[in-house]
């Protein structure tokens, strides 16, 4: 059973808590028994197809994902939290790490990206975005510099 249509069965949707408070019932219910051994346990809304309301459904965070590429070149595929709308707690929700190609998972690479942006477009070019100390991520503050 899929209740809310996003392609994930409502069996995986459900979290181990959920499980753990279900089985509670085969005490009162002898030779019914609620097993969730093999279920996935994302611990998603069964009835809704964006658990967390960040305009990217819970299928796409837990199985499609996105491809991100590195300061360094290499190139890495990527999921998010379909629980949190900023799975990084970075301030950047996730569907704008999806717009930007960035890391839902890296607080340090959406922010910057999301600065460096900013910058091009107030007519900004060639400015460097980074992170000085003194903030809420990671102890670092994003600040753009031209170079």
């Amino acid at each position: 059973m899929d209740t809310d249509g996003d392609g994930i069965s409502d069996y995986d949707e459900l979290s181990a808590e959920q499980f753990a408070a279900l089985a509670r019932f085969n005490d009162f219910f002898p030779g019914c028994l609620i097993d969730g051994t093999a279920s996935k346990q994302y611990g998603t809304d069964p009835t809704r197809v964006d658990t967390d309301g960040d305009k990217i459904p819970d299928r796409v965070e837990l199985l499609v994902g996105w491809t991100v590429v590195r300061d360094d070149g290499s190139v890495e595929h990527v999921f998010s939290d379909p629980t949190r709308g900023d799975t990084d707690g970075d301030g950047l929700p996730d569907d704008q790490e999806l717009m930007r190609l960035t890391d839902p998972g890296d607080p340090l690479g959406g922010a910057v990206r999301a600065l460096e942006d900013a910058a091009a477009r107030r007519g900004v070019e060639g400015a460097w975005c980074g992170w000085i100390d003194g903030d809420r991520v990671h102890g670092k503050t994003a600040r753009c510099v031209l170079k």
